[in-house]
């Protein structure tokens, strides 16, 4: 199992989204999940509506380049019409594992045409059973909103037609995590990956 440090390693005196927390995470090893949006033309990491002070994405990428450029940076865009600008701040360095994930399905479509297929994540939950623009996408971000609904023989499924996988870990949505970790345990694989806000945790957990 990999595991996507939701927002960075965060705490109490560290805000998540920071460039202290991402580079906490990328020094421990780990992938990084962070928000991306635009301010003023440029842009920006953060999850809520940005605003002026906000960590450029230029500067986040700086620290990937330094600390570990094959980190996997999962990139959730908060915004339409990105592409381009990401095109362009992406083509400066040499970042191999970038992927986008949890756009809207127009932006989805649009990423699609731009982007290679193992640069895309389509989403699978209970609400949303078949994944959309599954052939051109070569990630499946699987989320668990209300309950842990993903089968063992699903998953099978995905990694079977060449797909990675990452997980939404269950206390994001404020549930018990323990319970899908155990289950997800009896199928470790570098193919599967935990987006978590305890990754030093799960590492532990499923080192074990």
């Amino acid at each position: 199992m990999n595991f996507l440090a939701h927002r960075g390693l965060w705490n109490a005196q560290v805000k998540g989204n920071s460039l202290q927390a991402l580079q906490g995470a990328l020094k421990a090893g780990f992938g990084v999940e962070t928000d991306v949006r635009d301010l003023d033309g440029r842009l920006v990491v953060s999850h809520d509506p940005a605003k002026s002070g906000s960590l450029s994405f230029d500067g986040f990428l700086d620290a990937v380049e330094d600390i570990n450029p094959s980190a996997v940076l999962a990139l959730n865009v908060k915004a339409d019409g990105l592409q381009q600008l990401l095109l362009e701040s992406l083509s400066k360095y040499d970042l191999p594992n970038v992927l986008f994930f949890d756009m809207s399905f127009p932006t989805q479509y649009v990423f699609s045409k731009a982007f290679k297929p193992k640069n895309i994540a389509t989403r699978q939950s209970e609400f949303e059973p078949e994944p959309a623009l599954y052939s051109s996408c070569g990630w499946v971000w699987i989320d668990c909103l209300t309950r842990e609904w993903i089968a063992k023989e699903e998953i099978e499924r995905h990694l079977k037609n060449g797909k990675k996988l990452c997980f939404v870990s269950p206390e994001l949505h404020g549930r018990n995590q323990k319970p899908f970790w155990r289950f997800l345990k009896e199928m470790n694989g570098p193919d599967l990956f935990l987006c978590t806000d305890l990754p030093i945790q799960a590492r532990g957990f499923f080192g074990d």
